[in-house]
């Protein structure tokens, strides 16, 4: 016999996942860009950097994603005018 496990609707289970960060528990004093057209992550870790290095840049990426994984889906994902990302302290 299988068991199973039966969750109310009134429940607040909510499933655990080593990937989900709920956005409110960023770091909340963490500066934020406003995506204007033409922008990539490249461009954006480049200019917080103020570097031209590629492996800062690329590394630069990497953490504007981990900031921002709330709202991006990889580092690839397009990004849009008006849109609002957070910067970490170490882009």
């Amino acid at each position: 016999m299988l068991n199973t496990l039966t969750i109310s609707q009134t429940s607040n289970y909510v499933p655990f996942s080593p990937f989900f960060q709920d956005p409110a528990e960023k770091e909340p004093d963490q500066p934020t860009y406003t995506v204007r057209s033409g922008d990539t992550l490249w461009a954006i870790a480049a200019q917080e950097l103020n570097t031209t290095d590629p492996v800062r840049i690329a590394a630069g990426v990497h953490r504007l994603f981990e900031a921002n994984d709330h709202v991006l889906a990889s580092p690839d994902s397009l990004i849009y005018p008006g849109q609002e990302l957070h910067i970490p302290k170490n882009v």
